[in-house]
C-alpha cells in the first residue's frame, strides 16, 4: 500500500517524524539520567547501554530528518576521490540536467602530474 502525497506534505511528514525521533530520544536519556542518578552507584547494565544508544540514535536521526525534511533523499555528486573505487565493469553514465554525459568512474582520466613512489 502506498500512500501519494505532495511534496509539501512529504516534507512536513519528514519532519514530523524527525520531531518524533527526536522527543523519543531525549525521553530515553532524560529517563537514563534520572535511573542512574536516582539511586546509589552502580555498574553499568546492558540496559542502561540500550537506552543510550537508544536515546543517542533518535537524537542523531531526528536531527537530520528535522532539519533536512525531504531533502534527505536528494541525490549528491561524489567526488572523483570515491567515485574511482569501483572497477570499469560498475561504471554508470548519467546524464547531466544541461543534457551532458558524465562518467561516475574517474580512471579514463589522464593527469599531468607524477605519480608518487
Amino acid at each position: 500500500m502506498s500512500i501519494h502525497l505532495s511534496p509539501r506534505a512529504r516534507d512536513v511528514a519528514i519532519r514530523a517524524t524527525g520531531i518524533v525521533c527526536w522527543s523519543a530520544g531525549a525521553l530515553a536519556l532524560a529517563g537514563l539520567y534520572r535511573a542512574i542518578h536516582a539511586g546509589p552507584s552502580h555498574a553499568t547494565t546492558c540496559i542502561e547501554c540500550g537506552v543510550a544508544a537508544l536515546g543517542f540514535i533518535g537524537l542523531s536521526l531526528g536531527s537530520s530528518l528535522l532539519a533536512l525534511g525531504s531533502h534527505i533523499f536528494d541525490q549528491v555528486e561524489v567526488s572523483a576521490r570515491w567515485a574511482s573505487r569501483y572497477g570499469p565493469d560498475q561504471r554508470q553514465v548519467r546524464e547531466h540536467s544541461d543534457g551532458a554525459f558524465a562518467r561516475s568512474h574517474d580512471a579514463d582520466r589522464t593527469t599531468d602530474k607524477p605519480k608518487r613512489t
